[in-house]
């Protein structure tokens, strides 16, 4: 997570369940459940030793029940949420920073075949919310909006290449065509998609 979440402000996207893919080191599960804004947090990881490490260094509120750190690529996602029956906050984080280790670890849960151009799941994550029953009451949060413009390069990373935000606000679409959709400061200014209902 590469926002700061001391300031970042979780109170507009209260809801029962807070579901995020990609747990790094473990910011935004706390200042999830610090905020008392949600019942449970779910955090999908993808590398081995942050999963280990967060099983250490979070003990108490995972043996509480409060937090769950699943170990799998969140292209699975869908399989984590489908037995919640109430609405749910989605930070979507699950980008790039893995592809290597997820290229050479076979025996990955669910493992599936990763290319070029899959090294993003951001598209299949929102193909999982939008399965959901409660699809239309969810808030997502998508991260790293500045890696979604045309013009946008790094020197080591490319997991960007196959994506633009028109599809990604075109896939949020078919999550909830209603969602009020507008841009928080994260890293850089407007770095975070945020859809709600239009309701909320």
């Amino acid at each position: 997570m590469p926002i700061n979440f001391d300031w970042f402000d979780l109170t507009p996207f209260a809801n029962p369940y807070f579901v995020e893919t990609g747990f790094f080191q473990g910011e935004g599960a706390m200042k999830a459940l610090a905020s008392g804004l949600f019942q449970k947090v779910i955090s999908i990881e993808v590398n081995k030793e942050l999963v280990a490490r967060a099983q250490e260094r979070f003990r108490l509120p995972l043996a509480a029940g409060l937090l769950k750190v699943v170990h799998d690529d969140s292209v699975h996602l869908f399989q984590h949420i489908q037995s919640l029956e109430e609405p749910c906050t989605f930070f979507l984080d699950a980008h790039g920073h893995w592809v290597q280790e997820k290229m050479e670890e076979p025996h990955l849960p669910s493992a599936r075949k990763v290319t070029p151009s899959t090294f993003c799941p951001l598209l299949e994550e929102l193909d999982a919310i939008a399965r959901h029953p409660w699809a239309k009451s969810h808030k997502i949060l998508i991260d790293d909006r500045r890696c979604l413009q045309r013009t946008w390069s790094h020197p080591t990373q490319s997991w960007w290449r196959s994506l633009d935000e028109e599809m990604v606000l075109e896939k949020l679409r078919t999550v909830n065509p209603d969602f009020h959709i507008r841009y928080i400061d994260g890293l850089t200014p407007e770095d975070i998609i945020a859809a709600v209902p239009a309701d909320q």
